[in-house]
């Protein structure tokens, strides 16, 4: 057989631990293997593939099509996942290769090999060059684990990963990484210096760069790290070009404000984080009118630096548009968002009378609009406000601002929000978010609630990779890692969940909720020993006698300490009699949910639904999707709660 050169979808498939296997159960491993080659054999023959080689536990295959290749593998994982299960791992790339009575060679079959040792039991992983062969088939779903180089491979690749049911999605924590590095097409806008008094936050210059962020997020083909992380970084003594790097990030931009009287000048400057190379800086000297002008060159400056290493395509349209003709107005709404970054009631208040002011003085000023329903939201969500006006108040506001512009993606987010939150409007919420998409938003804070609301309607697997989406633009923020390791514990990937609680114990030990959090995972895993002693550690974090103490009433009764169990539900019990609350009766739901009481359960349950109050929601969410709560949701009164909640 001569040597004869063609593409090919090449796919490698190997089982995963078979070394382990066959140190415990020769017999049994070898079972699993026969059982890999035989469905194989099926299915590619069904696929029109060829098997070049078995290796072991593996296969190399090639098929005339990616297409071919895919449904190949989505067949190959179905019939392996059904018992007796083989915990198989498949890797797929579409390239050039040599083929003679050797067997296949080529830089495709490298890459194809590395895809697949990234993997984990049950996934299905491919490249960018596949996923373009069948992006347009409406049946096979995928969704994008981020840019990698691999091993030996000179060009990045994407790498995707088959999103069907049944097929397992790894999380960041799950991908073996010993043979690639993820690379993130990420830039992050450092908070600009104040050079009148450097010292000292100020509200114009933190405006500047946030419109550039704003701005930036909306551009296809690059990921705008959160003002969050921005001003974590600022604040670590770590060097920024180290931080930098262990973040993924592959440029910083730096900049300063001087402000005096109707003068402005903003000084900027670009730099590539992996050798601290300075790619450009430049200077703007202009009246204090024209701010949002230079903002947008500014943006536009760094996309036409970026546009060659990111792929960015040309942008015609305005990236920092005037978001009002009054500076004043806009001043106003400098320093509203000055205090509403503060995140605390007293400084919410404030932020408030700073937005009302702005609209005052322009009321078609849709961003201080938006704000201001935000500022209503958070206000209703701790207890600054009665939730019922506070949400009444923030839903006039972002109406106010879809109807002044429809085409505001900040507003359709205000709106996702509120629906999901306080009206427990699922599908609302999800068109809202749609909406925002469309729009052009890529922001952190849009991922993580398109993750809740998969997480809300019974889907953890596809919130998943949206809430590993808002933690890559937002790597610093522990509150999107609790989201994550939820995400997972919903999705009864435990051992994910646990480790992703571990990670923030380890950046932050003392974040109590992350032993909340843990205790449950370890409930679920029926590890209630190792449970209770994170809810101890969590209780004791809490420092009051009759808060933080459902994990403990569950993990007691699970343990057999009946009278302890008695004894914490009984001082719940007494809480609620002098703090009526929602809050109190999801905490008592939750405790008889989880000692098997479900008629009472779902009594209140029901009270809770009935109140809608915001700070139940994301407890209701722990009833609906938890899996340590399966046997609650066979009762009859469960299910008919569901059908007036909406979901199934």
């Amino acid at each position: 057989m001569s040597s004869n050169r063609k593409l090919a979808a090449i796919m490698f498939a190997d089982i995963v631990g078979y070394t382990s296997m066959m140190q415990e159960d020769e017999s049994l491993a070898i079972q699993a293997r026969d059982r890999h080659r035989k469905v194989i054999r099926e299915q590619v023959l069904n696929h029109s593939g060829e098997i070049v080689q078995y290796y072991g536990d593996g296969a190399l295959i090639i098929f005339p099509s990616a297409k071919e290749s895919v449904m190949a593998a989505i067949e190959i994982q179905q019939h392996l996942r059904q018992d007796p299960k083989v915990p198989l791992r498949i890797g797929i790339h579409l390239g050039d290769i040599v083929q003679d009575k050797e067997g296949v060679f080529g830089d495709g079959v490298n890459i194809a090999s590395r895809i697949e040792s990234m993997g984990v039991a049950g996934t299905i992983l491919f490249s960018d060059r596949v996923f373009q062969e069948i992006a347009n088939h409406p049946s096979i779903r995928a969704i994008s684990l981020g840019v990698f180089q691999l091993k030996n491979v000179k060009i990045p690749v994407e790498i995707y990963a088959l999103n069907e049911e049944g097929i397992e999605i790894p999380g960041t924590s799950d991908l073996n990484y010993a043979k690639s590095k993820s690379i993130s097409k990420s830039i992050a806008i450092m908070p600009f210096t104040n050079m009148i008094d450097s010292d000292k936050p100020d509200y114009f210059a933190d405006g500047v760069s946030e419109e550039i962020i704003n701005g930036l997020s909306k551009v296809e083909g690059i990921n705008v790290i959160s003002r969050s992380t921005c001003q974590a970084i600022l604040q670590s003594e770590e060097d920024i070009l180290a931080v930098g790097r262990r973040l993924k990030v592959f440029y910083f931009l730096e900049g300063s404000v001087r402000r005096v009287g109707d003068r402005v000048r903003v000084s900027v400057r670009l730099i590539n984080t992996d050798d601290g190379f300075q790619l450009w800086a430049e200077s703007y000297d202009r009246n204090l009118n024209d701010i949002f002008e230079v903002q947008d060159e500014i943006a536009r400056r760094i996309i036409n630096g970026l546009k060659i290493s990111f792929d960015i395509p040309v942008q015609e349209e305005t990236i920092v548009a005037r978001a009002t003709e009054s500076m004043e107005a806009y001043t106003q709404h400098l320093k509203g968002l000055h205090h509403l970054k503060k995140e605390n009631p007293d400084e919410v208040k404030k932020a408030i009378e700073h937005f009302q002011n702005a609209l005052k003085i322009d009321p078609g000023f849709t961003s201080a609009e938006c704000a201001l329903s935000r500022s209503f939201s958070y206000l209703g969500s701790c207890g600054g406000l009665p939730p019922v006006s506070a949400y009444a108040k923030a839903l006039k506001c972002v109406m106010t601002a879809i109807e002044k512009n429809g085409d505001s993606a900040e507003a359709h987010l205000a709106m996702a929000d509120i629906k999901f939150y306080h009206f427990w409007d699922w599908q609302g919420a999800r068109e809202s978010l749609e909406k925002a998409v469309a729009l052009g938003l890529n922001s952190s804070e849009l991922h993580q609630s398109y993750g809740l609301y998969y997480a809300a309607v019974g889907k953890p697997a596809q919130g998943i990779p949206k809430m590993l989406k808002a933690l890559e633009l937002n790597p610093l923020s522990v509150p999107v890692m609790i989201m994550l390791g939820t995400l997972y514990l919903f999705d009864e990937q435990f051992g994910s969940a646990v480790a992703v609680f571990n990670e923030i114990l380890e950046l932050e030990p003392g974040y109590r909720k992350a032993h909340q959090f843990k205790g449950m995972a370890l409930g679920c895993m029926n590890a209630h020993q190792e449970a209770l002693q994170e809810f101890e550690i969590y209780h004791k974090a809490v420092n009051h006698p009759q808060k933080a103490i459902t994990g403990l009433i569950i993990s007691h009764h699970h343990l057999g300490n009946k009278q302890m169990s008695d004894e914490l539900m009984s001082r719940l019990y007494d809480r609620l009699k002098k703090d009526y609350s929602a809050a109190v009766e999801i905490d008592i739901a939750i405790s008889h949910a989880g000692i098997g009481d479900y008629e009472t359960a779902v009594d209140f349950l029901e009270n809770v639904f009935e109140k809608r109050l915001s700070i139940a929601c994301m407890g209701m969410i722990w009833v609906m999707r938890c899996p340590c709560f399966k046997e609650l949701w066979k009762h009859p009164g469960y299910k008919n709660l569901l059908d007036n909640i909406g979901i199934v």
